[in-house]
Formats: C-alpha cells, structure tokens, sequence
C-alpha cells in the first residue's frame, strides 16, 4: 500500500517526466498540449479497465523493460493529421498512408515514453534499457487490457499503474500514457523520492 504522502511525490515525479515530453511535443508538433489527468492505481493487473475510449480504436506504442510497461495510445482518428504535423515535408501524396501513420506515433510515442523515462531513471539513478516501440491497433480498452502480457515472463504481476491523459485542441488530438510498474521497481522509486 501507497501512503498519501508517497503517491503525491509520485504524481509530482510523473507530472514532471509529462511536462518535459509535451514540451517536446510542442516543439515538434508547433502546438501545445495540455495535461488533463495523472492518477496511480495500485489494480491488480487482472482488474485493468478503462471505457473512456469506448468501441473507438487506437493506435499503442508499447515499450518494455524489466519491472516496466510504458504505453502510448493516440485515437486512430486524429493519427493521420498527427502524422502530417509531425512530419509536414512527408510524402507528397493526398492521403496519408499506414505506414506513415504507424512511423509518426512509434516516434511521438517514443519523444513522450523517454522523457518520462529519463525522469524516473534520473530520480532513482538507474539506467532504463526500453524496448523499441511495438506499435499496434485497437479498441483502448483492449489496448491497456492487454499492456501487462507484454512484461518480461519475469514479472508476474505489476503493482502500480501511472495513467496520464494529454490533449492538443488545435489538431484535436489525445494522448494518453499508460505505466506499469513491478513492485521491485516502484520499491526503488518510493525509496529515492523518501531519501
């Protein structure tokens, strides 16, 4: 069990690690993008739901280490005009392309998952060796379902979940970011931000 105390320095790490990517973002992207929502939910990973999203599908862009899964989900709707912000000199075709598409939010997802990361490896003086992204479609519930099954067959069960949702108006564009992380991992994390 989280107490109070320790899940507000984990939000204000979190909040800190989503700052920096969207300021990232902003650069890239020539647009800004608010945070809406941090939570932590200490769920078993059997209990893993979320209906925000409804019957709408995504495009995830998985990256895993030991003890960590980091997911990154943008709607399948607002990708393609992602995907032209993000690369404005991109292929001079009419309509943007599944490739293209799949190319921007592996590399979108890996500008938010790094800052995120370097964040809470700077906090614990750890070095986090991610995963490249594995980017996939999907309904989100569907998506965040699946998140813990993407784990090192080491960690059996995951102990917190991060969630945090962003929100770019002008290219009416979501981003949520989803983290889960083993106990050992969070042990090590709750133990820096206490010293």
């Amino acid at each position: 069990m989280i107490s109070a105390q320790s899940e507000k320095a984990l939000i204000r790490l979190f909040e800190t690690g989503v700052s920096e990517s969207a300021e990232r973002l902003a650069t890239l992207l020539h647009t800004n993008w608010q945070t809406q929502e941090v939570s932590l939910r200490p769920v078993p990973t059997d209990k893993f739901t979320d209906n925000s999203g409804g019957d709408q599908e995504h495009y995830g862009s998985f990256f895993t280490m030991p003890g960590a899964v980091f997911g990154v989900m943008f709607s399948r709707e607002s990708a393609p005009r992602l995907a032209k912000a993000f690369f404005p000199s991109g292929p001079a075709q009419p309509d943007v392309t599944e490739r293209w598409v799949r190319d921007t939010i592996a590399e979108m997802s890996n500008v938010i998952v790094h800052a995120v990361a370097n964040t809470l490896a700077d906090a614990t003086g750890d070095v986090f060796f991610l995963s490249a992204p594995q980017t996939v479609v999907g309904r989100r519930q569907d998506l965040i379902r699946a998140a813990p099954s993407r784990s090192a067959k080491s960690e059996k069960a995951f102990f917190l979940m991060a969630y945090v949702h962003m929100l770019a108006e002008e290219l009416s564009a979501d981003c949520s970011l989803l983290l889960l992380l083993g106990s050992e991992r969070c042990e090590r994390l709750l133990k820096a931000l206490e010293d």
